[in-house]
């Protein structure tokens, strides 16, 4: 009797929820087994009066492929298309799944519009030395900021002195990062402030200190 203090009492009939089907479910019929896979995991849930999650179980459990409709092949016109957007937006345009599009422009090794971020590549740095930011930003598909700060990270003039843009960084001028205020150091190499400051910082280079 003990045994049995604080225990509360059985409930017949009580029924137990397991992934959104009572423990005690029906029983699968045939012609709900013939539509798996027929569809997706979802429109045969709502077909069957099932959670998706016992759908998608069972087929699992029995080895059934999942839903994988035949898509048509890529057009030309389709082709000319991947990379100019958003693998989404071009998803969408298509009628065709997300992961097809992103497969379609990997294989064609296109970058992806839709990123955040992208490397910038040779060519595209060579932009930074003929145009403006605003200008090449339109030409990379970039904003102006980015185009700003990849300016500045290479020690690239503004565009407006094109004749000084090419010059690179040499090892002498390095020395002299720190030695100096970045005004002082632009004024004897020729060079813009942001672009000496942005130097030193990429160089990790403190700015000079005077002494006391």
């Amino acid at each position: 009797m003990m045994g049995h203090v604080g225990r509360r009492p059985a409930q017949k009939g009580r029924r137990y929820r397991f992934g959104g089907e009572s423990k005690y479910h029906r029983e699968w019929t045939l012609q709900e087994i013939r539509l798996l896979g027929t569809a997706t995991d979802r429109e045969v849930a709502q077909l069957v009066n099932r959670s998706k999650y016992a759908v998608s179980t069972y087929r699992l459990d029995h080895d059934i492929p999942a839903f994988n409709p035949r898509m048509p092949d890529w057009t030309e016109k389709e082709l000319r298309l991947v990379g100019t957007m958003s693998d989404a937006a071009l998803a969408a345009k298509l009628g065709r799944p997300f992961k097809g599009v992103r497969a379609k422009r990997q294989a064609l090794k296109l970058p992806d519009p839709g990123a955040r971020w992208h490397r910038w590549t040779p060519e595209e740095d060579a932009l930074l030395k003929r145009y403006s930011d605003q200008e090449v930003a339109k030409l990379t598909g970039r904003n102006a900021h980015a185009a700003y700060c990849r300016r500045r990270q290479l020690g690239y003039f503004h565009s407006k002195a094109p004749e000084v843009t090419h010059i690179r960084w040499t090892k002498e001028q390095d020395a002299f990062l720190g030695t100096m205020s970045d005004a002082r150091l632009a004024s004897k190499l020729g060079r813009a402030v942001t672009s000496v400051k942005a130097r030193r910082q990429l160089k990790r280079i403190h700015a000079f200190l005077p002494p006391n």
